[in-house]
This record gives structure tokens, sequence and C-alpha cells, in this order.
């Protein structure tokens, strides 16, 4: 029986959720710069994360097999390519990195296709509108939500541990998710 996470979508952030990973935030960074495209330096609204969404759509090709757990975001940049889990990632260095509270969303995204994976996307912290969800890779619609953290680590897919150079791991889930 899965049982869904209740999102309070209106308890604020917390201190980890405005904090931004250090390779985030070096002004020469690669995501620096190409987060500057769509974010002002200081309160980006929900607009300026809508077009951030969209040109991680636009320019980060989605390949699962591109990239492997605990690939750093220069990486990422570079290959310009991967799957899920790496753009939102991106998109929440990006967001904490510009004062955003953000959090990295994991869980399944029913009805986007036929075969329901497990699923990464983001959301960001508004006043007054709470926690806003946005996805880059698959269209809006319901989610079932596993867990969220400020960042990937927080919200572990596999037990266990991997140490070295990024590590390739393997897993495979079926759920069927059954109309209340």
């Amino acid at each position: 029986r899965l049982e869904c996470l209740d999102l309070s979508y209106h308890t604020p952030p917390a201190t980890a959720e405005v904090t931004a990973p250090l390779e985030a935030t070096r002004r020469p960074s690669s995501l620096w710069s190409w987060a500057a495209k769509f974010l002002p330096d200081h309160a980006p609204g929900p607009g300026a994360v809508a077009r951030l969404t969209a040109g991680l759509a636009r320019d980060f090709a989605y390949d699962p097999a591109a990239t492997a757990v605990g690939t750093p975001i220069e990486a990422l940049l570079t290959a310009s390519r991967g799957a899920c889990q790496d753009v939102a990632r991106l998109a929440v260095a990006s967001l904490q990195a510009r004062g955003v509270p953000a959090r990295y969303m994991l869980g399944y995204a029913p009805g986007a296709s036929a075969e329901v994976a497990l699923h990464a996307w983001f959301a960001a912290w508004f006043d007054g509108q709470g926690w806003l969800q946005f996805d880059s890779v698959l269209p809006p619609g319901p989610r079932i939500v596993l867990g969220f953290a400020p960042d990937q680590q927080g919200v572990p897919v596999l037990r266990g541990e991997c140490s070295g150079p990024p590590c390739r791991h393997v897993m495979a889930n079926r759920i069927t998710v059954i109309p209340a």
C-alpha cells in the first residue's frame, strides 16, 4: 500500500531549502551564468520560474543513460542532457542560488504515459502562494509524492552507499494507481 505525503503547501520553507549548494553559488559558475538568462538576481516570481522550466525543457535533452547518481552540476551543464532527476537538481540549485526556497521532489506521475515510472521534479516557495510545483520533463498532472528535500541527497531512491566516481544503479519498480 502506498501512502501519499501531505505536501503542506502552506508550510514555510526550512532554512536548508534556501541554502544553495556551494558549486551553484560561485559567480563565474556555468550554472549561475545559465540561470541568469531566466532568473533575476533577487526575488524571482512564478513567471521567472516558469521561464526557467521552459529553458530546462529547451536546453537539456532527456537522456536517462547520460548521467549517474552524483554527477556534478557543472558536468550536467556541459553535457546538456540527463534524466528528470538531473534537471530537477539544476532547477533547485538555480533557485536556491537566487535565494528562492526550492525542493527536489520525487514520486510518480501517473497518467503521463502508459508506464508509471519513478519521476523527479521541483517545487518553489512563493509568499502568499505556498509551494508551487514545476516539471520540465512531463506535462502538468497529478503526482504521487514519495519524498521531498532541499536536494537530491535528501530523498534517496536506493538504500546503501557508493563511493568513488559517480555510481550507476538500476532499480526496477512497478506501481498500480487505483483512483479513490
